[in-house]
């Protein structure tokens, strides 16, 4: 059995854990709190771009004629973690990958070094490797930068269709693994919106105006995507920190009774040492 001053080690090093995990358990709950504020902001500037989608597609019909290539090449971008501790949330956004019907015409676009890892150990077919953000503030720059690389290469026909694949941020603790299409867009879907009557100024080509738009579809999509798949990773990784906490009281309990047992022993042992010491020198 292990002496008092190793079980009083033991204590002091599950404090210090104790102490990292709720850091750790703050960090994901402030992330999760600035997502879920700038999340509705998101979806409604979502809602405008195909609302004005659909406004061009209504009085501009042509527009929405598009050829469709046959055996046509799919890249789903996936948004996975850049750091671990977040339960199965990548196992579970993979094993949907690999579900897909068209998986066999696909190609992954990993942003999340945990679920790059994941993907690679599974022998997924991932043509590019993205270091995923951490915080809020960091989706900016990888949006953009992300958004003119992926138009380039859909232009030059690298792939035919592309998807995103996140975890739909629902509530604290709560997400749902969804896959939206982006490009081409449903533009005959954006064309059965409910357009204004008074057909709108411009003073573009309709179709320079319909491909900026597709270009701003694109973009809030993937920043829509980020910021659902970090506040979803958070909420994850807020339960497993939750039972990791509750598993640290629960052996930290088992030590204090054990050191107390431990040490009440120890102080026995010694005071019958000393009374026998006692006794021999006076010989009673």
């Amino acid at each position: 059995m292990a002496g008092s001053l190793e079980l009083e080690r033991k204590i002091e090093n599950l404090k210090t854990i104790h102490e990292i995990v709720n850091s750790m358990k703050a960090l994901a709950t402030l992330t999760v709190r600035k997502v879920e504020r700038l999340l509705p902001t998101i979806r409604l500037y979502n809602d405008h771009v195909h609302q004005s989608m659909g406004e061009i597609l209504y009085h501009f019909p042509h527009l929405a004629e598009v050829s469709i290539p046959a055996g046509r090449k799919t890249a789903y971008v996936v948004f996975t973690s850049e750091q671990g501790l977040c339960g199965t949330f990548n196992e579970r956004l993979l094993d949907y990958c690999q579900g897909l019907q068209d998986i066999s015409n696909a190609i992954f676009i990993i942003s999340g070094k945990r679920g790059q890892d994941e993907a690679f150990s599974r022998g997924m077919p991932v043509i590019k490797a993205l270091k995923g953000p951490v915080s809020v503030d960091g989706i900016d720059i990888k949006v953009m930068n992300l958004t003119v690389e992926l138009y380039e290469l859909y232009r030059k026909g690298s792939f035919d269709e592309l998807s995103v694949i996140f975890a739909f941020h629902r509530r604290v603790g709560e997400y749902r693994i969804i896959s939206n299409k982006v490009l081409p867009p449903d533009l005959g879907k954006f064309a059965k919106r409910k357009a204004s009557i008074k057909e709108p100024l411009i003073y573009m080509n309709p179709e320079d105006v319909l491909e900026k738009l597709v270009e701003e579809h694109l973009l809030i999509s993937l920043y829509r995507a980020y910021a659902e798949s970090l506040a979803s990773e958070n909420s994850s990784r807020l339960r497993s920190m939750d039972s990791a906490v509750q598993n640290i009281d629960k052996k930290m309990d088992e030590l204090t009774t054990l050191y107390n047992y431990v040490r009440q022993e120890e102080v026995t042992a010694e005071v019958i040492e000393i009374i026998s010491g006692y006794e021999s020198l006076t010989g009673e």
